[in-house]
């Protein structure tokens, strides 16, 4: 990390802090790699971020090598929804890819591991909830019998907007998605 000519520093994109039983979790959530900082790490990371320079040069230089700062700038990605959503969406895309491109064997055998360690804890998917009963009318199924349910598909107008492109329910991408969902 040669800060000499107080180059600008930059706190990686695609970071995520979780702060858990007094440690902090680093989570780079496009490259799902994880790191528990020290405080003094944690510190660094909020002077980079404030300051655009660095105040230990030995932390800088192993946050740097761990890939949490950087000296290029980050030109802010487009996203149009909020920072969860990004998180998710980009945090749950190729999971272990990282892993499985270096050493397949030991993902594989990492991931036989996991399920092992898991199989005796499978949750109950249907449990009954202690209290009474409330006895439910039987539904009124004649309404199914008046349209069918294609139509109301057909007739339901919906539209979504992603990043100002107008998405509308007559599309035929979205049409052919509906038709084969439909069982065809």
């Amino acid at each position: 990390m040669n800060n000499n000519h107080q180059q600008p520093l930059h706190i990686a994109d695609h970071l995520f802090f979780l702060i858990e039983d007094g440690h902090v979790l680093a989570w780079n959530y496009n490259t799902h790699e994880q790191y528990i900082l020290e405080k003094q790490y944690f510190l660094e990371l909020l002077q980079v971020s404030q300051t655009k320079k660095y105040h230990d040069k030995t932390i800088c230089n192993e946050l740097s090598e761990a890939k949490l700062i950087t000296n290029t700038a980050i030109q802010p990605e487009q996203w149009g929804w909020d920072v969860l959503s990004k998180i998710f969406h980009v945090g749950t895309q190729n999971i272990g890819s990282a892993t499985l491109d270096t050493d397949p064997d030991h993902y594989a055998k990492n991931y036989i591991d996991q399920c092992t360690t898991l199989r005796n804890d499978v949750p109950q998917f249907f449990t009954e909830k202690a209290g009474v009963l409330i006895e439910l009318p039987e539904p009124d199924i004649t309404l199914f019998e008046k349209i069918s349910f294609f139509s109301v598909l057909k007739n339901r107008k919906t539209s979504r907007e992603f990043n100002s492109i107008i998405f509308f329910s007559n599309s035929p991408s979205f049409n052919k998605v509906s038709l084969w969902s439909c069982g065809r």
